[in-house]
């Protein structure tokens, strides 16, 4: 094990400090997010976007609800406080979306999966003519042409902090003028500052791997996982980090290293097609079983490379849906985020090509 002889650079897991700075404010992240779209309004967490959203169409004739049956379990909490019922509708293999029957006077949610942009601007438009739809844009942020829809009945949002170095925060972006939402000041992100100090300090100064310091990061996330969903404010603190974050080189930095994986990766494992990602999130690749998954994914760990998965699916996905079942278990997403150097991108090639040469 690497970690244990020599001190290398952590690669992956969760921000732990500023990149790209920058002194011109109208280059900054913030800027980019506060001047996209006609109204936008700040959370400290996406499900709370979620919530309000939900809360808000409560009022009107939509109630059925349509998800994906390829998400994120966190995305759920909102519609079952809300104790609304749910259509799940299939994922392809190739991120696509397929409707058993197209959906009416429904409140529709669509991901944009690592970026690509399965369903088409006209498509959403097409939706909007009688539904309300809530587009995840977290993956797809850097995507200018989704901000070109314009609806009332169009509701985007976007998790900021799986893409910045922040402690907490999401943003809503909306066209409708009567929605309103009563939010409270934000509490707990201080912790997830510390941590992402703590985390700083310990890659930089401290040769030895923290473990138990990682091991809190998802402490932090189950307390969510577990409290009640309220509307609350994004930390100032997060405003101020992304006013210093050069949105245009933290693009650029990403676009390299998603190129460079492309080029390097063995093609046998790629998912996707370089020209369908619009905007860089991960580089996710697609191992042959769950088992080879996993031992990829503790090999990389191992060497100070952490790959999330996107995702465990939650139990109230029916097995029916086998495709997002087997999307669930193959896939590890490779991180390809502003931290990282070409010596760090170097190695992760390395070791994913030996491995699967191997199996």
């Amino acid at each position: 094990m690497i970690l244990n002889s020599v001190f290398v650079k952590n690669v992956g897991g969760f921000f732990e400090a500023p990149e790209a700075p920058i002194k011109n404010i109208k280059k900054s992240a913030l800027h980019f997010l506060l001047t996209t779209y006609e109204r936008n309004l700040f959370y400290n967490d996406g499900r709370e976007i979620i919530n309000a959203v939900l809360n808000f169409t409560s009022k009107t004739r939509f109630k059925k609800c349509y998800v994906p049956s390829y998400l994120c379990g966190s995305i759920l909490q909102a519609y079952s406080q809300n104790n609304l019922s749910l259509n799940f509708y299939e994922v392809d293999d190739d991120f696509s979306y397929r409707f058993e029957c197209e959906p009416s006077d429904s409140i529709v949610l669509l991901i944009d999966y690592f970026g690509t942009e399965k369903y088409s601007n006209k498509q959403i438009m097409e939706l909007l003519d009688n539904n309300i739809v809530i587009l995840d844009v977290t993956q797809s942020l850097f995507s200018k042409n989704r901000f070109k829809i314009i609806h009332p009945n169009l509701f985007l949002f976007a998790s900021l902090r799986k893409t910045f170095p922040i402690p907490d925060g999401s943003i809503l972006f909306y066209s409708a003028k009567d929605f309103v939402d009563k939010q409270i000041q934000p509490d707990g992100h201080y912790y997830m500052l510390e941590l992402m100090l703590r985390k700083y300090f310990n890659l930089k100064y401290e040769e030895n791997y923290n473990e138990k310091l990682y091991s809190e990061y998802k402490i932090y996330e189950e307390r969510k996982d577990a409290s009640i969903i309220q509307s609350k404010e994004m930390p100032i603190i997060s405003k101020y980090i992304l006013s210093y974050l050069d949105f245009g080189e933290i693009f650029r930095m990403r676009r390299c290293n998603l190129n460079y994986l492309f080029e390097n990766i063995d093609e046998e494992i790629s998912i996707i097609n370089k020209r369908e990602i619009k905007s860089p999130f991960f580089f996710p690749i697609k191992l042959s079983s769950l088992r080879v998954r996993n031992s990829l994914q503790r090999e990389l760990a191992n060497n100070g490379i952490f790959c999330p998965i996107h995702w465990v699916l939650p139990e109230s996905v029916p097995h029916k849906f086998d495709r997002s079942y087997e999307l669930s278990n193959t896939i590890l997403s490779l991180p390809i985020d502003q931290r990282n150097t070409p010596s760090d991108l170097d190695r992760m090639v390395d070791l994913i090509n030996s491995f699967v040469v191997k199996i």
